[in-house]
């Protein structure tokens, strides 16, 4: 079926089949915020009655529309077999099957003595509580989001190849044009026809037969060409269409998690190192004292944030604004002085690109003052900085912690999986999330670790 919208969303097929709603989308979405807040911190009372009732509403429209466009699809499909004769039905996909690893069953144990004894209304719950429920339901989190991934796999591995071609996460049409780099495992350039494409850097590149032909090293959408590391054992492969997957297994990150969960249990959720920021983080500790503006009357942002920067210990200070004001430049000249202090500073984000751009305020700033600042990035060695601040690139763990214990770095960045491993905890004084927003909460616990002092 084609149909004359720019999306399937049921909202933008509900003209076809003559769906009309009542109840307006916009204030629905309001009532909706007041709804979940109500869930979150207050009571369901007569207070949100009128909330209560629009949201009411609008979620029986959704069934309401829903059930007129599966009858409507299905009139379409009796019309069309009355005239050609049977359409066959695709096949539902079934996940593929897998035992459970040792790790997910360490966890699911651990999940349930956290969880032990918690009562299961928010509403009865202590903020120490609280904040236990939310750890022992991370101990899964990443088991529940990759099964979304390895979903799209199979799904795009299922396909006919012809039906690759409206995909957003496969390539057809590829045409060989050069050998790049002529090793064993050679970087063979292909052009590639012109289409809504989503290929990145490291990106997996499977044939339509689902071998593994190696992985993304660059990709021009202007002149239409993609680089492809191909394996030595398909090396010489010219695959015509293909699809991409790309998975990391995050066991280090997972097991970060573990360490901490096991430590709540021994321990309690009282702040005690490696954990103190973390444990404060589950609980909404404000840095500082409670009774106190953390920001002066007269003082500047960045001010105020360099000061509370330099006093933090093992708390967490949140720096929030929409793009454009001033994050990564205040971020830059908080590296600055907690460096000018003798501190050492970690940094990680969702990825490289966000480092890479701390990383340049911090010696933007540096070189305001002539701070000695030595700016490290930790990345495999296909990894490349191609601007022209001063960072070097290190892609071994072993050379990043001799550097952190010699002095020679003071600035690292580098992902979770970096700072999630054990041989990394306590090994930098601040840790610098950058595009937290963006980050899960999990994955921020598990780095967590990795400092001596504060995090933020």
């Amino acid at each position: 079926l084609i149909a004359s919208v720019e999306s399937y969303s049921i909202k933008n097929l509900e003209p076809f089949f003559g769906y009309e709603r009542g109840q307006d989308l916009r204030e629905a979405s309001a009532a909706r915020w007041v709804i979940e807040a109500a869930l979150e911190f207050g009571p369901l009372d007569d207070d949100v009655a009128a909330e209560k009732a629009i949201v009411t509403d609008y979620n029986r429209e959704d069934c309401e529309s829903t059930h007129r466009l599966h009858v409507w699809l299905e009139g379409l499909r009796s019309e069309v077999e009355a005239e050609h004769g049977p359409i066959p039905r695709l096949a539902g996909h079934a996940e593929e099957a897998r035992e459970p690893k040792e790790l997910d069953v360490e966890l699911q144990q651990l999940r349930d003595r956290l969880i032990e004894g918690i009562p299961t209304d928010p509403r009865e719950r202590t903020p120490e509580e609280q904040a236990q429920f939310l750890l022992g339901h991370m101990m899964e989190f990443h088991r529940r989001e990759e099964k979304a991934t390895w979903w799209e796999y199979f799904r795009l591995r299922d396909l006919p190849p012809e039906d690759l071609t409206t995909e957003r996460k496969a390539m057809s049409g590829l045409t060989f044009e050069e050998v790049v780099d002529p090793k064993a495992a050679p970087v063979v350039r292909y052009r590639f026809a012109e289409q809504d494409a989503d290929a990145r850097d490291g990106d997996g590149v499977y044939d339509t037969d689902g071998t593994k032909v190696g992985d993304v090293i660059s990709v021009d959408y202007g002149a239409r060409t993609i680089d492809i590391k191909q394996h030595k054992a398909t090396a010489d492969a010219r695959p015509g269409t293909v699809y991409f997957h790309s998975y990391v297994d995050p066991e280090e990150i997972r097991r970060s998690l573990m360490r901490l969960g096991e430590h709540v249990l021994a321990h309690g959720l009282a702040p005690m190192r490696p954990y103190q920021s973390a444990l404060r983080l589950l609980q909404r500790v404000q840095p500082g004292q409670p009774e106190q503006p953390l920001r002066g009357d007269d003082e500047e942002v960045v001010d105020a944030a360099v000061r509370l920067a330099l006093r933090l210990d093992g708390d967490v200070l949140a720096i929030q604004g929409p793009p454009g004001t001033g994050k990564t430049f205040t971020g830059g000249r908080i590296i600055r002085a907690l460096v000018d202090a003798g501190k050492t500073v970690g940094i990680t984000a969702v990825g490289h690109k966000v480092i890479h751009k701390l990383l340049e305020s911090a010696a933007e700033a540096a070189s305001e003052n002539a701070t000695d600042v030595s700016l490290f990035h930790r990345r495999s060695k296909n990894g490349k900085y191609e601007g022209d601040a001063p960072i070097t690139n290190i892609s071994s763990y072993d050379k990043v912690l001799a550097g952190l214990s010699d002095g020679t770095i003071n600035v690292v960045g580098g992902t979770q999986w970096m700072w999630a491993r054990p041989d990394f905890e306590q090994q930098v004084d601040v840790l610098i999330v950058d595009e937290a927003g963006q980050m899960s909460l999990s994955n921020v616990l598990a780095a967590s670790a990795a400092l001596s002092r504060s995090l933020w």
